[in-house]
């Protein structure tokens, strides 16, 4: 999966959290729709943080770009994180269903490429 790819995927999983936490919201109980919500948006910003942290240190090797994701990916996502956990009335069970979707996009993506690298190849 290349990087383009992986942003994409990152991108889709914002929608999908939002559109899950939206329908629990209306089905459920707002308690649930935001533990979905926290973990699906604290999931992503993390993946998405490794990876802009991967591609600086692999790439450009800009030293404030790299400093700037180790921040957001150290210090501000888990501070942030863990007062939020323990401060809002969440559920942990959503929560952790809800940090799952970006990689079970990730893993699903990842097959629909594979497949259809595997349908070109029979192809030539």
């Amino acid at each position: 999966m290349q990087s383009e790819d992986l942003k994409r995927v990152i991108r889709r999983s914002y929608i999908v959290t939002l559109a899950c936490a939206g329908v629990i919201w209306m089905v459920w109980d707002g308690s649930h729709a935001l533990g979905m919500l926290f973990g699906g948006l604290w999931s992503s910003v993390n993946i998405r943080a490794i990876q802009g942290l991967i591609e600086e240190i692999c790439q450009a090797r800009r030293i404030w770009v790299v400093a700037l994701f180790a921040q957001i990916k150290l210090p501000v996502l888990y501070g942030m994180g863990a007062l939020i956990l323990l401060a809002a009335p969440l559920s942990i069970g959503a929560g952790i269903v809800g940090f799952h979707v970006p990689f079970v996009l990730i893993v699903a993506e990842s097959i629909l490429l594979g497949y259809r690298g595997t349908q070109t190849a029979d192809v030539l």
